[in-house]
């Protein structure tokens, strides 16, 4: 799959930061964030794209993203798949 993103026109615009997405909004009082996709190990770590962190010498605080970024993955995953098969 990371690779017919790399070379489809949406992944093209992504890595180019050519794709419109809205300005980075600020959370809290926190510094403003980007929006971002979520992809699994195969993808590059994009400033748009987060991926999990290595499975290599992960800490518990790296575990914790890890766990809650592919569970947040996940649900993305099967809502779209509930609308297009609609």
């Amino acid at each position: 799959m990371a690779g017919v993103f790399k070379y489809s026109s949406f992944g093209g615009t992504l890595t180019s930061n050519s794709l419109p997405l809205p300005e980075d909004a600020t959370i809290v009082s926190l510094e403003p964030l980007p929006y971002v996709f979520l992809g699994d190990e195969a993808y590059a770590l994009l400033r748009n794209l987060m991926k999990p962190y290595s499975r290599r010498d992960l800490n518990d605080a790296k575990r914790k993203y890890n766990y809650r970024q592919s569970r947040a993955r996940r649900i993305v995953e099967c809502a779209s798949g509930m609308l297009t098969s609609k």
